[in-house]
């Protein structure tokens, strides 16, 4: 990797920040600005040694790979769990905590927009995630999101839209997009709007 005189200057202030005892924000500082993995290794320890915030420990799990799982486990295991926005950046973001993510996701039945990420990102939970969805009350999002995505229970999602006097532009949406289910979706525009 190439690095410019400002990155290399930028890199020494960072280290000598790191010798000293840098303060939460000097560490979130180095954790957004620096490229170097040892750096932000050691940014990320040093953050997570001083009770970091939902929105730091964030931080780290995007900036510092290696620390990725470690974050995670701390920041599932607080008190308040994590908020939907985290929950879904890091399905969105991080590969390698999705699994880990969509298990807590579906386990501790968080909200609906996050099993509509764990649907949207990880296939290999979403069944569970439909499921999980279905079991309460969707909305008709979480029932276009499933139709969309999930070909197993796209049927069984689109016949509880249907229940819900779902609008033209929902079932003209269907028609649209899902072939399987476009004659159903033209038979109900015609008898409905």
């Amino acid at each position: 990797m190439f690095l410019t005189e400002e990155d290399m200057l930028r890199h020494a202030v960072h280290i000598k920040m790191l010798e000293g005892s840098p303060s939460k924000e000097d560490l979130c500082k180095i954790l957004k600005e620096s490229k170097d993995t040892d750096v932000l290794l050691e940014a990320g320890n040093a953050l997570l040694a001083q009770d970091p915030s939902e929105d730091e420990m964030r931080t780290i799990i995007f900036r510092v790979e290696k620390l990725a799982g470690t974050t995670w486990e701390i920041l599932k295991n607080q008190q308040t769990p994590p908020s939907d926005e985290t929950i879904v950046h890091i399905l969105r973001h991080v590969k390698v905590l999705r699994s880990s993510v969509s298990f807590f996701a579906i386990s501790k039945n968080v909200s609906a927009t996050c099993l509509r990420a764990v649907l949207i990102y990880v296939p290999d939970f979403a069944d569970l995630a439909c499921e999980e969805l279905l079991a309460g009350s969707p909305s008709i999002e979480d029932l276009t999101c499933i139709i969309e995505t999930n070909a197993l229970y796209r049927t069984k999602a689109w016949l509880r839209l249907l229940q819900q006097n779902p609008s033209r532009q929902d079932i003209s949406f269907v028609r649209e997009n899902i072939p399987s289910l476009k004659r159903r979706a033209e038979f109900y525009i015609k008898k409905n709007f």
